[in-house]
């Protein structure tokens, strides 16, 4: 059995103070194997909030996992943002921008979605691709296979985000290939849906699950949100908590799945 906990969007320079030190003690007593972290680390990539981050994850006793996202590259200063984008995030935070991780269990690889001309929407390109299959085709399929990128492989319908760039081509690629777990952020909603718009994935397929944004004032409908992952094959459980009073976080929902030869059945929903 292996736990991780999935946050994202933390947006340091704008956010709750309570809320920090309410997630680090949610994350100290669930004691993760592994913490993801899928991308927007700070709110505009300075020094200053890279340092904040680093000084979070460093109070963390746990394997930390982490892609950047589009609030991860300088936005204003453009000779930094096309020479040097990940500079600082480099320095404080990894020098690996597409990190794996790999147990009896489960493998986990991320992909950098960011692309400097296509900040908000993202892209893949065929070597991430190619990338993904031989990090996963010769493990057993009773390890969980998750992809981690800041920008969804899939947008629901309805939301106004554009669907990150060259992702059909990758459906296409994995259509016959089995990956479980997609862990994306930037939406700002926690959002698990198969089967949706605009890519008609198979309803029975990878689960796609985004994390709201964790501790940030940039909150949107949902509210600050994150979310906690058991995976025990060949079951899986998603925990959402939230902090509607933006003091503690509080568990709103559990949604139980199991994967069966066709692919993934919903158990339930709390």
């Amino acid at each position: 059995m292996r736990t991780i906990i999935h946050i994202s969007d933390l947006h340091f320079g704008r956010t709750e103070p309570d809320l920090e030190e309410a997630l680090r003690n949610k994350i100290l007593e669930r004691k993760p194997d592994l913490i993801v972290v899928s991308g927007d680390l700070t709110q505009r990539a300075t020094k200053r909030q890279f340092l904040e981050a680093e000084l979070f994850f460093a109070s963390l006793p746990f394997p930390i996992f982490i892609v950047p996202g589009n609030h991860d590259v300088p936005l204003y200063s453009f000779w930094k943002r096309f020479s040097h984008p990940y500079a600082n995030y480099q320095k404080h935070i990894s020098d690996d921008l597409e990190p794996e991780y790999l147990d009896d269990e489960m493998a986990v690889v991320g992909i950098n979605t960011v692309r400097i001309l296509r900040m908000k929407e993202g892209s893949i390109d065929d070597l991430q691709t190619k990338r993904v299959y031989h990090m996963f085709h010769n493990l057993g399929e009773n390890v969980f296979k998750v992809v981690v990128s800041h920008h969804p492989f899939n947008i629901p319908k309805g939301h106004y985000k554009r669907p990150l760039a060259r992702v059909r081509k990758f459906w296409k690629f994995f259509e016959h290939r089995q990956i479980d777990l997609f862990l994306s952020g930037h939406l700002h909603d926690t959002l698990a849906h198969r089967g949706d718009q605009p890519y008609k994935i198979d309803p029975n397929g990878s689960l796609i699950i985004q994390a709201g944004t964790a501790i940030s004032t940039r909150r949107r409908k949902e509210g600050n949100a994150f979310n906690i992952l058991t995976l025990d094959f060949p079951a899986l459980t998603v925990e959402r908590y939230g902090a509607p009073d933006t003091k503690e976080f509080t568990l709103l929902q559990t949604e139980s799945f199991v994967r069966k030869p066709e692919g993934w059945a919903r158990q339930g929903k709390v």
